[in-house]
């Protein structure tokens, strides 16, 4: 219905510290090479892939919409999911816990892009969580930690496309 852009970075296409030539090599929509991999996996194992279960924090009518949305996306490539709706208070305990394979979190971004940048900071793991998949990968680490300590500036904005880069 052409109401999106299609994301080609995890950095919103409205922010301005967005490198618009950049394409990360995960950003593309290509679901007939997504069968391909899900097939090949499936091959080397020798069997299907299991059903793969989806924390989802609520059970409002958004909440629901999403994880069905989500749902459909991954069954489009062969890969099966099964949500799992809960209280927002259980599902923290769940994450806090590492006791989910896949979930879905709303948030908001801040007053600029080290939001996003913080879900890969190795200082979010466990508390407050944002890390919750546990990534840690040393040169984001540094750099990330070296722009944290500029304050919100033209200076602290040069370093996001390279941190971008690293993700």
């Amino acid at each position: 219905s052409n109401n999106g852009v299609p994301a080609d970075s995890f950095i919103p296409s409205c922010s301005p510290t967005r490198d618009p030539a950049y394409r990360g090599p995960w950003n593309h929509y290509d679901p007939d090479a997504a069968r391909a991999l899900v097939q090949k996996v499936e091959t080397a194992l020798g069997h299907p892939l299991p059903a793969f279960k989806l924390l989802v924090p609520d059970t409002d009518s958004a909440s629901r919409q999403g994880a069905e949305f989500f749902v459909k996306q991954l069954e489009n490539v062969g890969i099966h999911i099964q949500p799992e709706y809960a209280t927002q208070a259980h599902a923290q305990e769940r994450c806090d816990s590492r006791n989910f394979q896949i979930y879905i979190w709303g948030w908001a971004a801040g007053p600029d892009d080290s939001t996003f940048f913080m879900l890969f900071d190795k200082a979010q793991i466990p508390s407050p969580n944002l890390n919750a998949g546990s990534d840690i990968h040393p040169r984001f680490q540094a750099l990330f930690e070296q722009a944290s300590l500029i304050p919100m500036s033209p200076g602290r904005v040069l370093m996001y496309p390279e941190l971008a880069k690293l993700r």
